[in-house]
């Protein structure tokens, strides 16, 4: 049985490398090597790793611009991308320190996909 894939938001934030990582996530050289971040890519679909969980995207884009708004500018971009995500059956997120964060303790309009890609451009903020 093929999934439908849904409509949403990704908020990236650009690395000094110039790729691309979750907003929240600004991966040291030592985690990208391990392989434990998730990196993401125009045009292509990033997946959550087999011992991870899943990956937040936003239903909406008002939802991906509030985020941004409740923090100040950091020195990396943070550009928004409109993407179609797989929707997760899990209900819990991973913080970097390794605790779970449930879908309801979320930032508002947040959802849980297993896969998600991001179009080729980023939306105007």
């Amino acid at each position: 049985m093929k999934t439908k894939t849904q409509i949403g938001y990704k908020v990236v934030r650009k690395h000094t490398d110039g790729k691309l990582y979750s907003w929240n996530e600004c991966p040291s050289r030592k985690a990208r090597l391990r392989g434990t971040s998730i990196r993401y890519r125009p045009g292509h679909t990033s997946r959550r790793r087999k011992d991870c969980g899943p990956l937040a995207v936003f239903t909406s884009l008002e939802d991906a611009r509030r985020l941004l708004a409740c923090y100040p500018p950091t020195n990396h971009p943070s550009p928004i991308y409109k993407v179609r995500y797989l929707l997760s059956a899990e209900t819990k997120l991973f913080n970097r320190e390794g605790d779970t964060i449930d879908v309801r303790q979320s930032v508002p309009g947040t959802a849980y996909a297993d896969a998600v890609t991001l179009n080729k451009r980023p939306v105007q903020k």
